[in-house]
């Protein structure tokens, strides 16, 4: 059974700057994306953060990057939260924690999907 994949706009503006920069770096974004709606929890995938609610996650996409994003495993949503280089990537995790819970109030998955 294959999850729904919903890319957060902050994270659509990155990966569109990555697109004009370097399109073989989008390219392995893009694989990436697809793979999670297949299976969102693949080995590489690292659990940040579980709740109730979500499990917030990373996955490397080579050595410099990183996408983090959240299985809602009650919906079958995967939420694509951010794109970010390694050494910025664990920084803000209450942020994207908090970024998180204000957008599923604004998917309001339940009735969306």
């Amino acid at each position: 059974m294959s999850y729904v994949v919903v890319v957060e706009e902050h994270c659509e503006k990155t990966l569109r700057k990555v697109a004009k920069a370097d399109r073989t770096l989008y390219k392995r974004f893009d694989e990436k994306i697809n793979e999670l709606s297949d299976n969102p929890y693949p080995t590489d995938v690292v659990v940040l953060r579980h709740t109730e609610e979500y499990d917030l996650c990373r996955t490397k996409i080579g050595q410099k990057w990183r996408l983090i994003f959240s299985v809602i495993e009650h919906e079958m949503v995967v939420l694509i939260l951010d794109a970010v280089s390694r050494e910025s990537a664990y920084e803000d995790l209450d942020l994207l924690a908090m970024r998180l819970e204000r957008q599923l109030e604004d998917l309001d998955v339940g009735n969306k999907i």
